[in-house]
């Protein structure tokens, strides 16, 4: 499986991974859903996507993508051993503790 990068700037620094607003379900950590109104956080993203590679070529290809983006719900994490990013984010969709915040 190819893994293409995409950066998307985002202004927000990176959440430190640490004991606050993370939490285990089983052997997965989940990052919280941030409803701190005055502070947003960027994450590294891994979605699935759809792009083509060129204008020409415009076949489209279906695969992972991995980019900065902001999402303050829910999303599985996988941490590297590294501090930039600090980890891999899956996003997913919860009504469950959803707070008022934008994403």
């Amino acid at each position: 499986m190819q893994i293409l990068t995409v950066q998307l700037n985002h202004p927000a620094v990176e959440k430190e991974f640490s004991n606050e607003g993370y939490c285990n379900v089983g052997q997965q950590i989940i990052r919280e859903w941030n409803d701190n109104p005055n502070q947003h956080y960027r994450k590294f993203i891994r979605n699935r996507g759809i792009y083509i590679e060129n204008i020409i070529d415009s076949n489209p290809k279906d695969n992972d993508l991995i980019f900065w983006g902001e999402w303050e719900g829910y999303s599985k994490f996988h941490p590297l051993k590294r501090t930039n990013p600090n980890g891999i984010h899956e996003p997913f969709h919860s009504i469950i503790g959803r707070a008022c915040q934008n994403t």
